[in-house]
């Protein structure tokens, strides 16, 4: 059963245990570039505000070690730290001994939230400070995964991040600041964002940087008018409905309904939306049932 709503995760304090942690840091020139660039007026400067802190729900995934282990990843994102965050874990599937470890990458830009986009790289959505918006890609590794010859114990180890960069950088009125991105199962050369202030959705090809508007709060020929899209959304999910098609749902904490976008011919672009509101229309139209959905 796919319920409208799934758990609010919360997310974990940084504290001092940033100084265990492996930190990674984004070549300077690259952000100082960012930083000297002058900024737009009317794109918001400075922190972002409270609705934006610490991102959505923490995406979690699952990828295999060199020696064919599995391990568990979940991603948290610290606004205030400008920082993310990797949980890694994993637990013996024969001695049921748990190994742990916090990888933490800086950057050099509040971010907003975060996602992955496949087992070997994530995406951050955040903002400089001087007002522009900026989408980065960074290459992960599955930790080293080793055993203690005498006990057993396992431990993981973090790997350095590979390459970094910047998808998108502007400060553009209309495109200012992320409140959600999701990565595209079935397509993962794009990704869809949704901006802040204008509320509008885009998709964005991550080879060649071009932005495709797919739905807007606003009325625009030729893409659903969206008018929900004004809020913001703590949390994000998508699937292949064998009904319906492509799905994206958006739920806000607290509200009975959700969003739903729907690609229903599956060629990339949202075609329609329905906001439905109970769980009897939820299960009507086949949202509920796990076994109509070939992937989510």
């Amino acid at each position: 059963m796919i319920t409208k709503k799934r758990a609010r995760w919360s997310i974990v304090p940084l504290g001092l245990v940033i100084a265990a942690c492996l930190l990674t840091f984004l070549p300077e020139e690259v952000g100082e570039q960012a930083q000297a660039a002058p900024p737009t007026s009317g794109v918001h400067l400075g922190f972002p505000p409270n609705e934006l802190i610490g991102g959505g729900p923490s995406p979690r995934w699952s990828t295999t070690t060199a020696s064919g282990h599995t391990v568990k990843a979940k991603l948290n994102v610290h606004t205030d730290y400008k920082a993310i965050e990797i949980l890694w874990s994993f637990t013996d599937p024969i001695t049921f001994k748990p190994a742990a470890a916090r990888q933490i990458i800086t950057l050099p830009y509040w971010p907003t939230d975060a996602i992955g986009l496949s087992d070997v790289e994530i995406a951050v959505g955040g903002k400089m400070s001087r007002g522009a918006t900026v989408i980065e890609t960074v290459e992960i590794s599955t930790p080293t995964l080793v055993f203690d010859i005498a006990t057993g114990d396992p431990t993981l180890i973090p790997s350095a991040v590979g390459d970094r960069a910047y998808v998108y950088l502007e400060s553009t009125i209309g495109r200012d600041m992320v409140v959600w991105l999701r990565n595209m199962k079935y397509d993962t050369s794009n990704m869809l964002i949704h901006f802040h202030d204008s509320g509008d959705v885009y998709r964005l090809n991550l080879a060649t940087e071009v932005l495709t508007l797919q739905a807007s709060a606003t009325p625009v020929t030729g893409v659903p008018y969206v008018p929900e899209l004004a809020g913001t959304y703590d949390e994000v999910w998508g699937g292949d409905n064998i009904a319906l098609g492509y799905v994206y749902v958006l739920n806000e904490y607290g509200s009975p309904d959700s969003v739903v976008l729907i690609d229903s011919n599956r060629d990339g672009d949202v075609d329609s939306h329905v906001v439905v509101a109970d769980s009897a229309t939820w299960a009507s139209m086949g949202l509920s049932d796990a076994g109509n959905y070939s992937d989510w």
